[in-house]
């Protein structure tokens, strides 16, 4: 149902991460980062600290690691109707493919 005053809207998504992420350690160490600074204790460093390693290196491998960023998408959110973000529409009616909606009396 539609509410007054609300809309659904997709939200701006996740956090980016690595498709791959020991092709990206290993892009990121040609680039002669050290290797501490892109393996740290916990995992290999995340897209947006890559990126500020990397701010002022340019050519092919930087494109590559462009290819090796996703950024999930958004979730639907309620927001003010007069939110300027497009609608989020979704028809659902494939999900329920084979389900006899019909009430039997």
């Amino acid at each position: 149902k539609k509410l007054p005053g609300v809309k659904l809207v997709l939200s701006r998504g996740g956090h980016r991460r690595w498709t791959d992420p020991i092709a990206a350690g290993d892009l990121l160490l040609a680039l002669k980062l050290p290797y501490n600074d892109v393996f740290p204790p916990s995992n290999v460093i995340t897209p947006a600290v890559a990126e500020k390693l990397t701010k002022d290196m340019k050519g092919p491998k930087m494109i590559e690691m462009q290819r090796l960023i996703i950024k999930p998408p958004g979730q639907p959110i309620a927001v003010s109707e007069n939110d300027p973000r497009a609608p989020y529409e979704n028809d659902m009616t494939s999900d329920f493919a084979g389900v006899d909606l019909e009430e039997e009396s």
